[in-house]
């Protein structure tokens, strides 16, 4: 289990991180989640990907100083000029794009009614991450937001997905048998946006979260069990919030390493 050779329309299929110190970001995650990297000129600077057993499991890049320092979850589309169709149908803003990749895919950035970020990514020649669900790669999305019902509507509606609640304020989402992500309630008076974030797989929790505080991040939320383990949220020095998760006896949900 793990490796992906292809990404069905509506399934999350690649994360990457905009930083403006992707030097210091490359050392972060290298040391924390086990990553080989190999940098990859483009017509836009350096792209950084990061590698585990010799295979593309996320990406880093650099940005400006006053761009916001996050991850960027992407969900595979067959069709995107549809898809940027039906967000704007559904009171969704496409904020960038289309762009074409040449040799890899057309990709665009939209965001749902509720502002929460999100890619679209339309495979030409390369689907995503080719292992998921392993130590150091990315297992899940959970988006963050203040109207779930309105999230539901919106995603339900783009992508066909169907929504579980597990306890109050989070619900798990799914697509056939796939799981795809979680959805959870934000407390109306947080600062920050609504937005999606990726969970990333570690060996040990504990020694994860130290780490992050070692080098200078921050834990967010301490560790936590949950039904398919212990998850705890920490963010990398430059305040990029990210997932950590040390799986249960029972191994990751039900994702598209599986099909």
């Amino acid at each position: 289990m793990g490796e992906v050779a292809r990404y069905p329309h509506g399934t999350f299929c690649w994360v990457d991180l905009g930083t403006p110190d992707a030097e210091g970001a490359k050392r972060f995650y290298s040391e924390l989640l086990g990553w080989d990297t190999v940098d990859v000129d483009t017509p836009d600077g350096v792209y950084t990907i990061g590698r585990v057993q010799g295979k593309d499991v996320a990406g880093l890049h650099s940005h400006g100083e006053g761009d916001a320092h996050d991850w960027d979850s992407y969900i595979s589309v067959d069709d995107l000029d549809a898809a940027l169709e039906r967000v704007r149908e559904l009171g969704g803003d496409v904020t960038s794009g289309p762009h074409e990749i040449p040799g890899s895919a057309r990709m665009a950035v939209i965001r749902d009614g509720g502002g929460a970020r999100i890619c679209l990514w339309e495979a030409v020649g390369y689907p995503g991450a080719s292992l998921v669900n392993e130590t150091g790669c990315w297992t899940w999305n959970d988006l963050s937001t203040r109207d779930p019902a309105a999230a539901e509507a919106f995603y339900r509606s783009l992508f066909g997905w169907d929504f579980t609640q597990v306890v109050e304020g989070y619900w798990s989402t799914s697509m056939g048998d796939l799981l795809i992500g979680g959805m959870r309630a934000m407390e109306p008076d947080l600062a920050r946006p609504a937005s999606w974030m990726p969970y990333f797989v570690v060996e040990d929790l504990d020694k994860a979260a130290a780490l992050v505080e070692e080098r200078h991040g921050w834990v967010l939320v301490p560790a936590f069990e949950v039904p398919s383990g212990r998850f705890a949220v920490g963010s990398d020095p430059g305040g990029a919030a990210l997932g950590m998760i040390e799986m249960g006896p029972d191994g990751p949900a039900r994702g598209v390493d599986r099909l």
